[in-house]
């Protein structure tokens, strides 16, 4: 992948806060103490993950994640892109990063902007990154802002800073209220 249409301390940032996304699932969502069978199942893989039990993880959310439970569709998306117990998958990454992202999950918008920006598991987008990960870094996800930064200093024309802008207002309202 050449770097010349890159700005080299822009994605330096970037791989400084994507690799930071390994915490991903550690601060993916803190359950309450009272938390519903679906959180309490959720946690049980989160705990699997943290003990490095993967494949235990991706057992106990992939049925989660295809009830539609966002945080699960983040950590089975996780699971596939860092091919943790399981082959690297981005195409299956990016399946359920974009369910994930489309629920409102703030990791999982910025994982997506992260693969748009990378060009993993779908075609590289630098439109798309900004917008996802401006979303993300709106709903409080925290590696979200280098990698929101790092796509908008690779937009080189107009046209693309302009897309970006309206993508991320459009991203905005579709999404508005479910952080």
């Amino acid at each position: 992948m050449p770097l010349k249409n890159r700005n080299i301390a822009g994605m330096t940032r970037f791989k400084r806060g994507y690799l930071l996304a390994a915490g991903l699932l550690a601060c993916l969502i803190t359950a309450p103490l009272n938390a519903a069978p679906a959180d309490s199942q959720f946690r049980n893989g989160l705990s699997a993950y943290n003990g490095g039990n993967y494949l235990k993880a991706l057992e106990i959310w992939l049925p989660l994640a295809q009830q539609e439970d966002a945080k699960s569709q983040a950590g089975v998306g996780f699971i596939y892109h860092r091919g943790l117990g399981v082959d690297v998958d981005n195409q299956k990454a990016f399946f359920w990063l974009r369910k994930a992202a489309e629920h409102g999950q703030p990791e999982g918008q910025m994982m997506l902007g992260s693969l748009y920006f990378y060009g993993q598991g779908v075609g590289q987008s630098y439109v798309q990154a900004y917008a996802w990960c401006d979303l993300a870094q709106d709903g409080g996800s925290a590696d979200a802002e280098s990698c929101r930064g790092a796509a908008l200093q690779s937009l080189k024309s107009d046209g693309d800073l302009k897309l970006a802008f309206k993508l991320s207002s459009d991203l905005h309202r579709r999404f508005a209220g479910q952080h």
